[in-house]
């Protein structure tokens, strides 16, 4: 049976099949086991390794590889897999193509409230080597290139301790702030960066009451997919107008925002497709 308290816990990301530009991430690890995150678990790239409990990460995991995440509506396959990869930290899939767009809507580690981040390390007993709690207890490996000490710096700017009790605004803003950062390699101005975060804001009230309404079936899930996409649009186009298109791209990527929302997928995951 897979399980190790020193796995080798590794990020993968392959080309998503319907959005060009995209990419798909999953998680493996060194003792067998393979969490989809919504998809397909084999093939592709390594975004990047570190040693950690496969015991937590397998219980964070729960349930079917999804991580506690609703599928577009508090997260995608970027934020079941930095979940997943959490006791490996400081590590995250921040190198996939389209994780910048997906991060902005939903955050590094999904929407709301994330109750298995205390809950699964303090009863995995199996973790627990000398009355210490095993998480990132190696280096994180991630492959060469120029962007290498950006995505270390990145990774441990949006860390989450398994008792972090930071509110969900100071979350957003230190978020926004690490893809700033990891983007450009420098800051927007204060009034610039404020412009910015209030507009994901709105973007994020947004989609959140498109959630409510979803969940209330007062919306069909072919709607919310298109009104989504719509939001997404606007916010890309009201970002780019505050930055430039040159600073949106370096720091949200060149992939197509809108695309994050794939609704034949969404729509075969709701059962409707």
């Amino acid at each position: 049976m897979p399980g190790d308290p020193f796995a080798t816990l590794e990020g993968w990301a392959v080309a998503a099949a319907n959005t060009p530009r995209w990419d798909h991430t999953y998680v493996t690890s060194s003792c067998g086991y393979a969490w989809g995150c919504w998809g397909r678990f084999s093939g592709g790239i390594s975004l990047g390794s570190g040693t950690g409990s496969s015991f937590v990460a397998e219980c964070l995991s729960q349930p079917n590889s999804e991580a506690g995440i609703r599928y577009l509506r508090t997260g995608v396959c970027h934020q079941t897999a930095n979940r997943i990869l959490h006791p490996a930290a400081p590590l995250t899939v921040s190198n996939a193509r389209g994780y910048p767009v997906s991060v902005a809507l939903f955050g590094v580690y999904g929407l709301g409230a994330w109750p298995a981040k205390t809950t699964c390390y303090a009863s995995t007993q199996s973790t627990q080597i000398g009355g210490t709690t095993v998480a990132g207890s190696g280096t994180p490996k991630v492959s060469r290139g120029s962007g290498m000490l950006r995505k270390q710096a990145y990774d441990q700017a949006v860390y989450q301790p398994s008792d972090d009790a930071d509110d969900g605004e100071a979350v957003r803003l230190r978020e926004l702030y690490a893809l700033v950062q990891l983007g450009l390699g420098r800051d927007l101005s204060p009034a610039v960066f404020r412009a910015v975060a209030e507009r994901q804001a709105y973007m994020r009230r947004q989609q959140e009451e498109l959630v409510k309404l979803l969940d209330a079936h007062r919306l069909e899930a072919a709607a919310y997919a298109d009104r989504l996409r719509g939001v997404l649009e606007s916010w890309a186009d009201d970002t780019r107008g505050l930055i430039g298109s040159d600073d949106f791209r370096a720091i949200f990527g060149d992939s197509d925002p809108p695309g994050l929302v794939d609704k034949d997928v969404f729509l075969a995951r709701e059962g409707t497709g």
